[in-house]
Formats: C-alpha cells, sequence, structure tokens
C-alpha cells in the first residue's frame, strides 16, 4: 500500500518514469523494479544497459534500473555514465 501512495503522490510532482534493462527470458529485473517502484509507475523494458543509460539521458526515463556490476564483464555499463557533455 505504501508503495502505490509514493506512486500515485509522485504524479503531482510530474511525470514519472522508469527504464529496466531485461537481459533475457526469466529475468527478475522487471519484476523486482514493478515491486519496487509500484504497480503505478510507467515503466519500459530495455535489451541493453547502454538503451537505460540512453533513455535517462535523453530523459524518456527519470530513473534507470541496472544489473549490478560483474568483474567478469567485457564492458561494464558503469562506464558509460561519464561522458564529455
Amino acid at each position: 500500500m505504501w508503495r502505490i501512495l509514493i506512486c500515485a503522490t509522485l504524479s503531482f510532482e510530474g511525470p514519472f518514469s522508469v527504464a529496466v534493462y531485461v537481459s533475457r527470458e526469466g529475468d527478475e529485473s522487471w519484476d523486482i523494479a514493478r515491486e519496487h517502484f509500484g504497480p503505478c509507475t510507467a515503466m519500459r523494458r530495455h535489451d541493453s544497459a547502454g538503451s537505460v543509460i540512453d533513455a535517462v539521458r535523453r530523459q524518456e526515463a527519470i530513473v534507470g534500473v541496472l544489473p549490478m556490476p560483474r568483474h567478469d564483464d567485457a564492458d561494464p555499463w558503469w562506464r558509460h555514465l561519464i561522458t564529455s557533455d
């Protein structure tokens, strides 16, 4: 109930949406984000971490949900957070 109340009151502040990286079928990140942000939050699935970062950068989403960094990632997503812009 608390999350629904927070979600509803956020809509008074302005648009609020979430971009979620869903890596594959059966990935739980969508369900975790939905549970955290509430059922009335606008959410969009993305098939790459870069796509989530771009959506937030272009202000198509306010929040981006990405996986925890791993040591064996060849191109870690967190490196793309810093730009010359």
